[in-house]
This record gives structure tokens, C-alpha cells and sequence, in this order.
């Protein structure tokens, strides 16, 4: 996806070139100039690009499958997920980077994953309970409450929030 946007943005900087040098004049022959070569040599380049050794090729293709790993993960992350682990970095860089947003969710990928099921469930699974045996009971004591537990981020960690209401 990444090379496609720089490709399409290159493209449209090089037609725009092409138009202003007047490149297509009427009764000249077909001439290269500075401009066209300063900007097709970068992009023939980044399309095409040369290695001076086998441990250059092969370090470029870790990092383009590293690369596109990275858009793979950050592609399929559920929404709520993708939002939690953003809040993560957020809070914790001032900031968030597809790069980053994918190494933190791949770091602690069973608690964002259990995370989102937890919170996903929270309203089927509340539990009626009566008030804990050690309060004494009186009439006001022996009200039903309705306890519910959800999970969530605080300060990058995960943590469970238990909540009683009465009925």
C-alpha cells in the first residue's frame, strides 16, 4: 500500500514535470532533460532498486517482508482491538505509528485478543449475586445486585473492573 501511494505521488510529480518543460514540442525530436532525469532516476530506483552485494539483496528483502507483515497485521486487526492498542501508544508515546501500533499489539497479542472478547461479552455474561455473607443482613442488606466485570487498559496494562449496581 505504501508503495503505491509514493508511486502514485512520484507519477504525478513526473507528468507535472513532463507538462512544464514542454516536453512534446511540435518539430523538436524527442529530448530528455535535466528535470525528467532528476526526477525518473529516484523512481527507477525505488522500483528497480540495485545491490552492490548478495548481503544487500538480502537485507532488503527481510525488511519488505517485515514491511509487509506489518500491513498484513495492522490490515486484519479487529476494530476495537485497533483502537485500544492506538490508546496504548498514544498514552504511552504521545503518539502512534502503524509500526508501533503493531509491535505493541503483537508484544501483548493475548491480552489485546482477550480483551476484545471480554469486552465484546460483557453484557451477556452479568451475574445476579446476593451481598457477600459477611455483611450483616438486615432488610436493606438483602437487595439483588447485578455484578459485572469488564476488562481494560490502564497505563498499558490490563485490568479487570468489577462493577455492582442494584437491580
Amino acid at each position: 500500500m505504501r508503495k503505491f501511494v509514493v508511486l502514485s505521488i512520484l507519477a504525478a510529480m513526473m507528468s507535472f514535470v513532463v507538462a512544464s518543460c514542454d516536453y512534446f514540442q511540435k518539430g523538436k525530436d524527442h529530448e530528455e532533460s535535466a528535470e525528467t532525469t532528476y526526477v525518473q532516476d529516484p523512481v527507477e530506483a525505488y522500483v528497480n532498486p540495485s545491490f552492490t552485494s548478495v548481503s544487500e539483496l538480502c537485507i532488503f528483502r527481510d525488511l519488505e517482508i517485515e514491511d509487509y507483515r506489518i500491513d498484513d497485521v495492522f490490515c486484519d486487526l479487529p476494530q476495537n482491538t485497533l483502537v485500544n492498542v492506538a490508546t496504548v501508544c498514544i498514552n504511552r508515546d504521545g503518539f502512534v505509528t502503524k509500526r508501533s501500533c503493531v509491535q505493541e499489539y503483537l508484544k501483548n497479542q493475548s491480552t489485546y485478543d482477550n480483551l476484545s472478547t471480554s469486552t465484546e461479552s460483557t453484557k451477556e455474561d452479568t451475574i445476579q449475586i446476593k451481598m457477600p455473607p459477611n455483611v450483616e443482613t438486615t432488610a436493606s442488606n438483602e437487595d439483588r445486585y447485578i455484578r459485572s466485570e469488564r476488562d481494560t487498559i490502564i497505563d498499558g496494562k490490563q485490568a479487570r473492573i468489577t462493577e455492582y449496581k442494584k437491580e
